[in-house]
């Protein structure tokens, strides 16, 4: 498929996101890209192709233009005897070493390097600390003058020491031990680094080699314009109504989503309100979800719990429009202390009362807006007491619910944030 190339009329910086996962969907890389495109930026995003549903290589979403690799496969067709691009250091141990040793993945450097070189890309955005080595040292590599954004959407070392220590303690710390050394060789060499949270900026600039200057908010906040003029779904709404109804929306993938909370605590809520309803909309892991369906058996609660299986965001706003009250129970870690998720701008948005976990970025803008209660994470007794509360005042979840939507209206919108964002790649 050839793509017609949008006209870049002013002369804006041709901008190339580098994103190591298939797209769509990922709602912060659309919406950083189109916005982008709107503003007269040529855009390209190169992205890994999804092997079970395999996408065409050349594509485009809303203006920016798509170029899906598979990045190993490409570099196992190097030949051996290149001085610089042999294949031998795209397998096994010499790819493993660099990889473990310098956080760079040689596939995907060379795979932004023939990027750069193909579009004349002028900045690099990396979406995500685990491909910034790689994005990095290919420009470094580059003829070119290319600047690199770091675009960091989560905590990356706590993430990585959470799943590394589900085989064992001691290989969960010496990940986070190397990927915090990662943050500290490679974000000091990016232009420029976007995070989540105040205090994941404070965090990086307790390094000494990081400028403040150079590290910039760009929370998970929503769209105003994409989602506020969307009509409810009447089949759903219907579903719902004169029911209390319980919707946290997103992944249901593991017990840091906190859910397994939810469904304790059902049983007590169905005896102050027998008609409630608990909907996880989003999609599932199979192993996740059984384990809670198993849960839900056990308590006896299955009845009074709805699963929609995969939506997208859109989708996922038509079950929070038919909300009484939306959830957002995660386990406080130092991942979940590094951001707000998006949901939690979604349901305000939509006016709704939210009950929210202790993670400290999520409790500090609920509390300090008036738009929830928050509970201490995985007290179960006083998830129970703050949806009760809730239920049990209508009055009071409705105006929490205004609340958390005029806070997002006035200053927690991407439209708030947009020209800040924007003036960094000018």
């Amino acid at each position: 498929m050839e793509l017609a190339m949008p006209v870049n009329s002013s002369q804006r910086p041709t901008v190339g996101m580098v994103l190591d996962h298939p797209f769509p969907p990922d709602s912060r890389v659309a919406r950083e890209a189109t916005t982008l495109v709107d503003a007269g930026h040529r855009v390209h995003l190169l992205c890994a192709q999804d092997k079970t549903t395999p996408c065409p290589a050349e594509d485009s979403y809303k203006g920016v233009l798509l170029h899906r690799v598979d990045a190993v496969q490409q570099a196992r067709q190097q030949p051996w005897c290149d001085a610089r691009r042999s294949k031998v250091w795209a397998c096994g141990l010499l790819k493993n070493w660099r990889y473990q040793h310098h956080g760079i993945d040689t596939p995907w450097q060379w795979a932004v390097e023939d990027f750069i070189q193909a579009y004349d890309i002028d900045i690099l955005h990396a979406h995500d600390l685990r491909v910034l080595p790689a994005t990095i040292a290919a420009a470094q590599q580059s003829s070119r003058a290319v600047k690199v954004i770091a675009d960091l959407h989560e905590f990356y070392p706590a993430l990585i020491r959470q799943l590394k220590s589900k085989k064992s303690a001691r290989k969960g710390k010496r990940a986070y031990q190397r990927w915090v050394g990662f943050e500290q060789r490679w974000l000091p060499q990016a232009d420029y680094v976007w995070v989540l949270d105040n205090a994941s900026r404070d965090r990086l600039l307790a390094y000494p080699t990081i400028q403040a200057g150079k590290v910039g908010l760009l929370p998970n906040v929503v769209s105003v314009a994409e989602f506020d003029a969307m009509p409810p779904n009447d089949a759903i709404m219907r579903q719902y109504v004169g029911k209390p109804t319980l919707v946290y929306a997103g992944h249901v993938n593991h017990l840091g989503r906190g859910l397994q909370f939810v469904i304790e605590a059902l049983p007590a809520l169905l005896n102050i309100a027998p008609d409630c309803r608990v909907v996880l909309a989003g999609a599932t892991r199979p192993d996740y979800e059984t384990h809670l369906r198993q849960q839900a058996e056990r308590l006896d609660v299955s009845h009074a719990i709805d699963w929609t299986g995969h939506l997208d965001d859109m989708g996922m706003a038509e079950y929070i429009q038919a909300a009484t009250v939306c959830l957002c129970p995660t386990v406080e870690s130092e991942q979940t202390n590094s951001g707000i998720p998006n949901k939690v701008f979604q349901y305000a948005l939509y006016g709704k009362p939210q009950v929210v976990s202790s993670a400290k970025p999520q409790t500090r803008w609920v509390e300090a807006n008036q738009a929830g209660l928050s509970f201490a994470s995985g007290d179960v007794a006083a998830l129970t007491q703050a949806v009760a509360k809730l239920l049990n005042n209508p009055a009071t979840a409705e105006a929490m619910g205004q609340n958390g939507r005029q806070a997002v209206l006035s200053h927690s919108s991407w439209e708030a944030i947009t020209p800040a964002f924007l003036a960094v790649y000018q």
